[in-house]
């Protein structure tokens, strides 16, 4: 299990870097604006002393995690996409309704 101080000393890092490159004016430091931006955190904290074993399984459990999330998502994904596809053909295909002058 990876240890609480990794992620803590991660934070902290980031917490840092966050004040040293985005450093707000003071007219809009409000309370709901932190140099602690959650895109400077990092989404999960890997250690950095894995085995190449480890490793591998790492990234087989994460290829099985994707493929479950697939799995049981599967009709949402495939309407998301669906939509998503049939949005772009309307829009890259100029011969449609609304281009077709009246006369």
């Amino acid at each position: 299990m990876i240890s609480r101080d990794l992620c803590k000393e991660a934070q902290e890092r980031a917490r840092a870097k966050a004040k040293n490159d985005t450093a707000p004016p003071s007219s809009t430091n409000s309370p709901d604006s932190s140099p602690m931006l959650s895109q400077n955190l990092p989404l999960v904290c890997l250690p950095s002393d894995l085995s190449d074993e480890a490793a591998a399984q790492l990234l087989e459990f994460l290829y099985e995690l994707a493929r479950t999330l697939e799995n049981h998502y599967y009709a949402q994904l495939h309407r998301y996409y669906n939509a998503s596809d049939e949005r772009e053909a309307k829009r890259s295909d100029p011969s449609g309704p609304e281009s077709d002058p009246p006369f």
